[in-house]
């Protein structure tokens, strides 16, 4: 379908002041406080929503090795 929504920042209609992050296929649970108003940018943000939680720390080389 050429007319689908491509993924990015949008305005939320159910939450007035928040944007929604369109994954390219469906609405997200993602939401931030709304940019600038219009006119500050012609597109959305392509930037993916930054994950809940960080990613556990990677373990430091050397440390667990198999045998």
């Amino acid at each position: 379908m050429s007319d689908a929504t491509p993924p990015g920042w949008y305005p939320d209609a159910a939450a007035p002041g928040t944007e929604r992050w369109r994954d390219g296929t469906g609405w997200t649970a993602h939401t931030r406080p709304a940019g600038p108003g219009p006119g500050a940018s012609a597109r959305p943000s392509r930037s993916p929503p930054r994950p809940a939680t960080a990613p556990p720390p990677a373990a430091a080389p050397g440390s667990s090795r198999s045998p």
